[in-house]
């Protein structure tokens, strides 16, 4: 009898933990949370802006009834606009030539000046000076671009164009001299080339 009576006190005792064990609320640490310089929980992001570039072509190269030796000068401006602080604008100076009819005779030098001192276009090159020497015809003029310093790109023209990358930054001006040459040749017979037209159109463009 006293150990029947010994389980069932130990069944009760059993089932009382439990209730207490499910009924309890236990103790626990809360986390302690503060803020500071409020003001500053907002991140604010600007693009940065890139200047922007104007060229200006100035006025219009046409010639007609020239010899070989003829030379021209093609002036153009290019100037940095926007403000301070804005990126270099990267852009792309082209010259495509219509020459087809002209061999390798037709050359190019092109020079680069900052505007503020950049020379009058015409005091490059000289007066044309037809001469007949014998049977040959062909000019003498002559160009003098030493005050125009180094060429930044030169060469012979052919089928395809001929670019030139700059970079444009904010408040600048730079003038850019397309020096154009009818080549007189001594070596070659040139009489095919009578008559015939030649052109050089130039464009000016953001870099792809």
């Amino acid at each position: 009898m006293e150990k029947k009576n010994t389980i069932l006190l130990t069944v009760i005792a059993v089932a009382t933990l439990l209730v207490a064990v499910v009924g309890a609320t236990f103790a626990y640490f809360t986390a302690s949370v503060t803020t500071e310089n409020k003001e500053n929980n907002t991140t604010t992001v600007q693009t940065r802006t890139i200047a922007s570039a104007t060229m200006d072509f100035g006025s219009k190269v046409e010639a007609s009834n020239v010899l070989p030796g003829y030379k021209t000068v093609k002036t153009v401006t290019v100037a940095g606009n926007g403000s301070a602080g804005d990126l270099d604008v990267n852009a792309t100076i082209t010259l495509t030539p219509s020459v087809a009819d002209f061999g390798n005779h037709i050359k190019y030098s092109i020079y680069k000046v900052a505007t503020a001192t950049a020379p009058d276009a015409s005091t490059i090159c000289g007066e044309s000076t037809p001469v007949t020497d014998g049977g040959q015809y062909y000019d003498s003029m002559t160009c003098t671009t030493t005050s125009l310093g180094t060429a930044v790109k030169s060469g012979t023209f052919g089928a395809t164009a001929e670019t030139l990358d700059v970079t444009i930054s904010y408040n600048t001006a730079d003038t850019y001299y397309v020096v154009v040459e009818y080549e007189n040749d001594t070596t070659a017979d040139q009489n095919s080339e009578q008559g015939k037209t030649f052109s050089v159109v130039m464009d000016f463009a953001a870099k792809a």
